[in-house]
């Protein structure tokens, strides 16, 4: 049956969802055979499970590779469950993975592993010249710095808690077992976060910044080098500040907006302020603050190279691993399409933003710790 079934009926008299592979009607293959082409995909489910309205293979973003995976759209929603008896059964000699397609609007927090919902043209295909140009001139700009400029030097010399404010009721307790407390805590939501979601979230930008922050309350709590203890100051501090900022002032509203329907700006509102996200998406900013009191010194240029050299090597990270093998966890940073440049350099400029306006934003909250 070819695609153009997908308008019609299905075995109850319904209308088909005009949705491209409705997760009611689709189902997720993988470890499928590279030689095997959609009609063979198509015939063995039609044979097993009844009509086959829509069958896609997935490629390289690049589009010059078959990847392992596919999704089927069935007719029929009850082919779905004849489907999955499938799992794990021999095709063309490979033992396919056949699940559930996930439903990205039903369950938010559980389903950011689906991206088909993206646009096929930011998802694959060659990359634009433009990505190509960014990398080179951020490059450049790192590598100008310290080798063509005398601004960068040695950190400065951290001062003394300031025990004013909520660090006063703490002032028995040494600066070495309150950054203990705060780098496990930080280390018990990562495990809980395993636990519940899996170990995925590990590779976003949101846990990466998670993580150096916790990384730097553990290196102060252990007593390890005091250049690397500062070398994780800055890094931490742009990405949980990004992080929060990016997601309060700009994804949300964004993503109440779009949501379609009552239930799911219900279901991603309780999904946002879940603990998990609250503490990820929250408490990470307070948590900045906290280090900075407990070892307070102004932010210098060799600051701002660390971060944006930490910052680089995520960018490429993710456009050569994470975005090369069809994780597309932040769209906004395709690389195919022509306003890349302006989204990396956005980018750079609000590190720099927040270099510039630390000090203003530790004022603001001075009274608190």
């Amino acid at each position: 049956m070819s695609s153009s079934s997908s308008s019609s009926k299905d075995k109850k008299g319904g209308p088909l969802s005009k949705e491209k592979f409705p997760p009611t009607h689709s189902v997720f293959v993988s470890r499928l055979p590279k030689d095997i082409s959609s009609d063979d995909v198509r015939s063995h489910f039609t044979k097993f499970c009844g009509a086959v309205a829509n069958v896609e293979l997935l490629y390289s973003p690049k589009g010059t590779t078959r990847k392992e995976h596919a999704y089927v759209e069935f007719v029929a929603p009850s082919s779905v469950a004849q489907a999955l008896q499938l799992h794990e059964t021999k095709f063309f000699g490979s033992a396919i993975v056949v699940a559930p397609k996930r439903d990205i609007s039903a369950s938010p927090g559980t389903q950011m592993v689906d991206f088909s919902h993206f646009p096929k043209y930011l998802r694959e295909g060659p990359w634009s010249p433009f990505a190509y140009v960014s990398l080179v001139l951020m490059f450049g700009l790192l590598v100008y710095l310290p080798c063509g400029t005398d601004l960068l030097g040695a950190f400065p010399t951290p001062q003394p808690p300031d025990r004013r404010g909520l660090l006063g009721a703490f002032e028995m307790v040494s600066p070495q077992v309150l950054s203990g407390i705060a780098g496990v805590y930080m280390l018990l939501v990562v495990t809980w976060m395993i636990y519940t979601i899996g170990a995925w979230p590990l590779a976003t930008y949101t846990m990466t910044s998670w993580n150096l922050l916790a990384l730097r309350f553990l290196t102060r709590a252990f007593d390890a080098p005091v250049i690397v203890q500062e070398a994780l100051r800055f890094p931490s501090v742009a990405g949980n500040t990004t992080t929060v900022a990016v997601w309060w002032l700009c994804l949300v509203p964004l993503l109440v907006v779009l949501i379609p329907s009552r239930k799911g700006k219900r279901e991603f509102l309780r999904w946002n302020f879940s603990p998990f996200l609250l503490n990820v998406h929250g408490l990470n900013f307070p948590l900045c603050l906290l280090d900075h009191a407990l070892s307070p010194r102004s932010l210098v240029m060799t600051d701002l190279w660390v971060g944006l050299l930490v910052g680089f090597l995520y960018l490429n990270w993710y456009l050569l691993v994470l975005d090369a093998n069809g994780y597309h966890f932040y769209i906004i940073l395709s690389p195919r399409s022509r306003l890349c440049i302006l989204t990396y350099f956005g980018i750079l400029g609000l590190y720099y933003v927040i270099w510039t306006h630390w000090e203003t934003l530790i004022q603001l909250f001075s009274t608190i710790f």
